[in-house]
């Protein structure tokens, strides 16, 4: 389950910053510089159920004589599910292989009190 909320909160966190179609989503999913794997099919498949929920939002878009596109961008609810996560994820603590980048990417969106609380809590939690 945990790494469900951290494949949502980090295409929640890119779509916060991007207005983006799948095959840019899919690039930056592909990063080395990811902590976690979002695969194609599995970045689809999340991207409509959040956009179920109305977390995202999506139209198709036309550039020149390129084919249609799907582009994908936050909604205000998705932002608001975005912080949820995020606080969540940041106040908590995991023993994992791998340190918890997906979150400690998104701090600078928190103002900093708010983001010194909850380190405080995850360290707290350590």
């Amino acid at each position: 389950m945990a790494m469900l909320r951290d494949k949502k909160l980090l295409l929640l966190g890119i779509l916060g910053v991007h207005r983006l179609h799948g095959y840019q989503l899919n690039q930056l999913l592909d990063s080395p510089a990811n902590a976690i794997r979002v695969g194609k099919g599995n970045a689809y498949q999340l991207l409509a159920k959040l956009e179920t929920l109305g977390y995202v939002a999506s139209h198709v878009e036309r550039d020149g004589r390129r084919p249609p596109r799907q582009i994908y961008r936050l909604t205000a609810t998705g932002r608001d599910e975005f912080k949820r996560l995020l606080a969540e994820r940041l106040a908590d603590h995991e023993a994992a292989d791998l340190p918890d980048a997906v979150s400690l990417n998104f701090l600078s969106v928190l103002e900093p009190a708010e983001a010194r609380r909850l380190v405080a809590a995850r360290l707290a939690r350590v």
